[in-house]
């Protein structure tokens, strides 16, 4: 779970105000013994209501100040049955064909645990990690292409490991996250940023993933200019210290890439395009971000690739779906409305003791085991940030999501 500090004066102003709004409004309702209406309702006071946002304060700690996403015109959620891509090595060998590579030398290609991995080096020092699972009670789906050498590394520093949430950024990751710096559409020499995501959808499709569902959350553009400002900056320096000594357990080789990200000189060679992806289903995306329950785990889906004058230097995806079949037609799903009561529902029990508020409401697709096999249905995700107290007697800013089945209103 991540975490930030918060001192948000701001934003507790802004509920201050709006409370005292929301106790004018209805201090006739709150005089006539409104005490019934909460009993029967899970939300205090509706404050403002429209289709693409909710505002309510649902107790004194808890507030609901979400957008929302929803189903758009002419969308029709189904249920599906899902698989995820094989990765055999004959579609390995079809991606890697595409960049002119061929496997120089196999590091491992066997069974470990509930996974298979496949870790081969290629050409122009190039290296490929593929893990699936090899029975259908776990699913894992993993992808990761890295062309040339330690290059990675650097680009990863300096773009400050994008943290986004279906690239709708929270305040929770808003200190860590530089992707602004890189929002301004630009073209470069080397192609356009529409020839590189067509160059990446290609190699997805060769790597065994259905072209009609991969959808294009944003694109980022590497400027050299920007990147060589970001990586003398103190987090760059920081966070590449960290990075290769917590992943890499080497002091010496995180001596050695500090230096080279304090010594390069970015230049137009370095210049890149970097694009996200995610699943989608009749217009409506995978769910956010993981999900573990007591009894099921609701892995996520990330697509992220890295493209310059060399083409696609970074390729990576973690559980991806396709759809194999449709096994029901024109659900008849609630309204985020609606959603929204089932899911305070499920929260009517809790004591909140510092601010929790409800920020995106998203209609989504999640990947649900049934017996041995994987279905697709709608769900409706609900991201939340709140306060804990920790040990150190600081607050910090955590958090949360929640899917609430898009048909039956039951937690998932």
């Amino acid at each position: 779970m991540n975490k930030s500090e918060t001192c948000d004066g701001v934003w507790d102003m802004k509920k201050h105000t709006l409370k005292m709004i929301a106790v004018i409004l209805n201090l006739q309702l709150l005089l006539t013994g409104c005490q019934q209406e909460v009993e029967q309702q899970p939300y205090i006071t509706v404050l403002t209501t429209d289709p693409e946002h909710i505002y309510e304060e649902v107790s004194e700690h808890f507030w609901v100040d979400a957008e929302i996403d929803g189903r758009k015109e002419g969308n029709s959620p189904k249920l599906y049955l899902a698989s995820q891509p094989a990765l055999s090595k004959a579609e390995i060998d079809s991606f890697l064909g595409l960049k002119g590579e061929t496997i120089h030398e196999v590091n491992l290609d066997e069974d470990i645990d509930f996974m298979h991995v496949y870790d081969v080096i290629c050409t122009n020092d190039s290296c490929v990690v593929a893990n699936r699972s090899v029975n259908n009670n776990f699913v894992q789906a993993f992808f990761s292409y890295t062309y040339g050498s330690r290059v990675s590394y650097l680009y990863t520093t300096v773009q400050n490991s994008v943290n986004s949430i279906g690239g709708l950024l929270v305040e929770q990751y808003a200190q860590r996250d530089n992707s602004a710096m890189y929002a301004e559409p630009k073209e470069f020499s080397f192609a356009s940023a529409n020839d590189a995501e067509q160059s990446i959808r290609e190699a997805l499709e060769a790597l065994g993933l259905q072209n009609d569902t991969i959808a294009l959350v944003r694109t980022l553009y590497l400027d050299h200019k920007i990147m060589d400002e970001a990586a003398k900056s103190e987090d760059a320096v920081k966070s590449t210290s960290r990075a290769v000594q917590s992943f890499l357990r080497d002091g010496d080789f995180a001596r050695s890439e500090l230096y080279r990200l304090e010594t390069k000189t970015w230049s137009e060679d370095d210049d890149a395009y970097y694009l996200e992806f995610t699943c989608a289903f009749d217009g409506i995306p995978m769910h956010t971000e993981e999900l573990q329950t007591l009894t099921a785990y609701f892995p996520s889906t990330t697509i992220n690739a890295r493209y310059n004058k060399d083409g696609i230097v970074n390729l990576f995806f973690s559980n991806p779906w396709n759809a194999e079949k449709v096994l029901e037609e024109d659900l008849d799903i609630l309204s985020a409305r609606e959603a929204l009561d089932a899911f305070l529902l499920t929260r009517s029990e809790v004591i909140y003791s510092y601010d929790t508020t409800v920020r995106y409401i998203n209609l989504r697709y999640c990947a649900v085991q049934d017996g041995n096999q994987w279905l697709l249905k709608p769900v409706w995700e609900f991201i939340m940030l709140s306060h804990e107290l920790y040990a150190d007697g600081k607050l910090y800013e955590v958090c949360q999501n929640i899917m609430i089945d898009a048909v039956t209103g039951d937690e998932i």
